[in-house]
């Protein structure tokens, strides 16, 4: 964008110009005109000719032309340094969001625990959870879950098979014991045997054998990412949504589901 002026606002900065110069070089000549005009146009000695008279009007004619000059000096400023660099910054925002809006993150939620599924996982054609053995998640959303199968939607699980390698490693970097993990895993199995009555086996539980590097939560609509973290110990973490048909819902979706081939073999 550029920050040259158009033919208007030139003419308009130098009628400005003109007119302080104007006005602070003839400022002696133009009070001289205004007393005599107060002396014409009021009675001789009258109180209000008096007063008018002893008004300086040079130097208030000096003053506006100097408030001028100064108008013109900050309209210049603005104009060649104040201005490029506010549009500079607003482009850089701009383009800055409008990237990370097309690569599909439509939302952050800085606690995970807090993003609410309640609308998604009942009407949802297409949910599929991935995790390692935590349960909370199983807890807070047993009701959708519940409400889901009352409508005949099927729903996909994977969890870690404890007995796998990547158990085992996790188990050395995170402040759990084995026994933990396995009663985590059999309180989301157990949790979701009551929910699923259906004949039709409407949850389907896999276990995968891989450290995860993110849980999720996908539907047709949008995919919530956890990512987790590298140091033990726990906190907070956020979550990030990104909204079907981005690159970064392609991406995601194409390795959850490669996951899935990979794993087929159901919990019994």
């Amino acid at each position: 964008m550029s920050n040259k002026l158009t033919p208007s606002a030139k003419a308009g900065l130098i009628t400005l110009i003109i007119s302080g110069l104007a006005l602070t070089l003839l400022s002696p000549f133009l009070s001289a005109i205004i007393q005599d005009a107060i002396r014409l146009a009021l009675p001789a000695n009258s109180t209000t000719q008096t007063y008018l008279l002893k008004l300086n009007y040079e130097q208030q004619i000096t003053n506006i032309g100097i408030f001028t000059f100064s108008l013109i000096a900050l309209q210049w400023l603005f104009d060649s340094i104040a201005r490029q660099d506010m549009l500079s910054q607003i482009i850089k925002e701009t383009m800055s969001s409008v990237s990370v809006r097309e690569s599909g993150i439509s939302h952050i939620q800085m606690d995970s625990k807090s993003i609410d599924h309640k609308n998604d996982i009942p009407t949802a054609e297409t949910l599929i959870i991935g995790t390692h053995y935590s349960s909370g998640w199983f807890s807070r959303h047993s009701e959708e879950l519940k409400k889901r199968c009352a409508a005949g939607k099927k729903t996909t699980i994977l969890i870690l098979d404890s007995t796998s390698d990547a158990a085992n490693y996790i188990k050395t970097i995170e402040p759990i014991t084995p026994t933990r993990m396995g009663s985590e895993q059999e309180t989301i199995i157990n949790r979701l045997g009551p929910i699923d009555r259906s004949a039709k086996k409407l949850i389907a539980i896999l276990k995968h054998r891989v450290v995860l590097r993110y849980s999720f939560v996908l539907t047709e609509q949008c995919i919530w990412i956890k990512p987790y973290r590298n140091s033990s110990g726990y906190s907070k973490i956020p979550s990030i949504r990104l909204d079907a048909g981005s690159p970064l819902y392609r991406h995601f979706s194409d390795d959850i589901t490669n996951l899935i081939k990979t794993h087929k073999k159901p919990i019994q």
